[in-house]
């Protein structure tokens, strides 16, 4: 294992604790020994933050979560209905599930981001999670003006040949050379990822990537056609 602060490694620690207790929220002890091969004992000290597992053990943990986990508990609570419109609810009111998918997005972006931007469509929340996992600001980009601000960065795009929309943001939130991060709830068309990340390259920052929870298969090969940028999503319809 690489040389790391004690904070660090306590953090990491930490994570695969939330990850256990995010996992068995959604699934009985017998799927979770299965899959994460850890004794009732164990696991039940785990969850209940009687007993840190080691480092080498939680980084473990965090790799079986989201590679055998994760899928399944975001297909659980996600719910489509008849017209095809995603409800992401169940997602977005458990801030636990949401700091744990913040960490994971962070370990991804780790060392490349100044800034965290999201906008103000239900993506507050992971925003407000990764930022703080990156330990960087977090901007919200708004489709309206925000009472109180008198200078905005202003930008529009072409959602659709009907429809034009604008996406604002104070005046100095994002600086040139400032490499930003993307975060979203759900990828649909791309069209709202392109357009923020065009808003942050219009005062020359750099954007590192783009995340989301869930995202449409089109709308990632969208943004990664158009914007030439790493795409990091966890449940691809």
């Amino acid at each position: 294992m690489k040389r790391v602060e004690k904070l660090e490694l306590l953090e990491r620690r930490l994570l695969a604790v939330d990850c256990l207790r995010v996992a068995k929220s959604e699934f009985t002890y017998e799927r979770l020994m299965k899959d994460l091969r850890l004794s009732p004992p164990v696991l039940s000290r785990y969850v209940r933050g009687k007993v840190l597992p080691d480092p080498d053990r939680a980084e473990a943990l965090i790799s079986i979560f989201e590679r055998e986990l994760l899928r399944d508990i975001v297909r659980r609570r996600l719910s489509v209905d008849k017209e095809g419109l995603l409800d992401l609810s169940k997602l977005r009111s458990d801030v636990l599930f949401m700091r744990v998918i913040g960490r994971l997005i962070a370990d991804r972006f780790l060392g490349a981001v100044d800034k965290v931007i999201c906008l103000d469509d239900g993506a507050e929340v992971l925003g407000a999670m990764t930022a703080w996992a990156l330990k960087v600001p977090l901007v919200i980009v708004r489709r309206e003006k925000e009472m109180g601000v008198h200078r905005f960065l202003e930008y529009r795009f072409v959602r659709s040949p009907s429809m034009v929309e604008y996406l604002y943001a104070p005046r100095g939130s994002i600086s040139s050379g400032e490499r930003v991060l993307a975060v979203f709830e759900v990828i649909r068309s791309g069209r709202s990822a392109i357009g923020l990340a065009k808003m942050a390259e219009k005062v020359r920052a750099k954007v590192t990537g783009i995340a989301s929870v869930v995202a449409l298969r089109e709308g990632v090969e969208a943004v990664r056609k158009e914007l030439e940028r790493p795409v990091k999503t966890f449940f691809v319809l």
